[in-house]
């Protein structure tokens, strides 16, 4: 026996379809960008970021790359994601990851005697995408 087309377990079915491809949409969609490339060059003279400090902006799952270089040995700690990067005169750091976390980071230095600075250098923001 044929129910009548305004049933309601017909428009039910009707209305769990339409989220589906509303939800596909909204994930797939031109709202949702692809993770993204990102490069940041931190240049350090005496401890201290040439031009100031700026705070590094990223979405999750982007592809982070940052470069170093410093006047004198040192390394910068990146908190949060635990990573450091080491850089000499003449001699840049690089590190490359993936942004997994959201939140705002801490980046600290570290001297060449192990001394930390206890106060961000600047700050990674990585926003959810």
């Amino acid at each position: 026996m044929r129910k009548p087309a305004g049933s309601a377990i017909e428009q039910i079915s009707r209305a769990s379809a339409l989220a589906m491809l509303l939800a596909v949409a909204g994930v797939c969609g031109p709202g949702s960008a692809a993770a993204e490339e990102l490069r940041f060059q931190l240049d350090l003279v005496e401890g201290k970021l040439a031009g100031g400090a700026q705070t590094l902006q990223a979405r999750q799952h982007d592809r982070i790359e940052l470069i170093l270089t410093s006047d004198r040995p040192l390394a910068l700690h990146l908190h949060g994601y635990d990573l450091e990067i080491a850089a000499a005169p003449g001699i840049p750091g690089k590190v490359t990851f993936d942004a997994g976390f959201t939140g705002r980071f801490p980046v600290e230095v570290h001297g060449s005697d192990g001394a930390e600075s206890h106060s961000a250098l600047t700050y990674l923001e990585v926003y959810p995408r």
